[in-house]
Parts: structure tokens; sequence; C-alpha cells
């Protein structure tokens, strides 16, 4: 999906289940992160329709091997209750359902947000 701004083209990438939520036409207003590309490529919007989802997007995208892809499979297959539910209990069995989250990067997860989710 891509987004024209004035001259500039952006690429926007919504959880799954923003995009089930949202009908053609419909006016709607998204909560927004724009990633530049280091390299040549667009620039890509993320797009989110509550501030938890952007929330833990961000801290997601701040674990070691979880980049934006696997932060956005995650909140594409999970709520944000539901993830932070899986992550507070340890639960790297539920988070290994997604594609590309693997035991390994599982654990990290936990290991990295468990406490801090805790406190939320």
């Amino acid at each position: 999906m891509s987004l024209q701004v004035g001259p500039l083209l952006l690429g926007l990438r919504v959880p799954l289940s923003v995009s089930q939520r949202l009908s053609p036409g419909e006016k709607v207003r998204l909560l927004t992160l724009l990633f530049l590309p280091r390299e040549e490529g667009e620039p890509i919007l993320y797009g989110f329709l509550r501030e938890e989802e952007r929330q833990l997007f961000l801290s997601l995208r701040a674990v070691p091997g979880v980049g934006a892809q696997k932060a956005l499979a995650l909140l594409s297959h999970f709520s944000p209750e539901e993830l932070g539910e899986y992550i507070r209990n340890g639960n790297a069995e539920a988070l290994t359902t997604v594609k590309g989250i693997g035991k390994k990067i599982a654990q990290q997860i936990i290991l990295a947000l468990a406490e801090p989710l805790k406190k939320v």
C-alpha cells in the first residue's frame, strides 16, 4: 500500500488487524511513524489506530533481532492486550506461532519487555 503526499510517495504499512477494521472510502485517523531508508528506497509510514499499538511497535523494534516486519507481524497476529499478556507471562510458545518468530527471538522479546510491560 502507498500514500501520495504531494510529490512524495510513502509506503504505508499497518497491522492486519487495522486493515480488517477499515472500509473503502472510510475516513480514518492513523497514529503514524515514519521510517526513512538508510539506503535507496521509499520512506515507509507505519500506521496504527491506537496509541497502545504504536508504543508496542516501538518497544518491539527496540529488541535485538526484531525489526519492523516482525513487530508488525506480531501486532497483526495478536491484539496489544494479548501480546502484552503473553510477554508478561513469559509465553514464548504463543509468540512462536507468528511466522518469523522463533524460540530465540520470542525469549529475547520476553526478556527485554516483560518487566517494562508489568509497569504499564
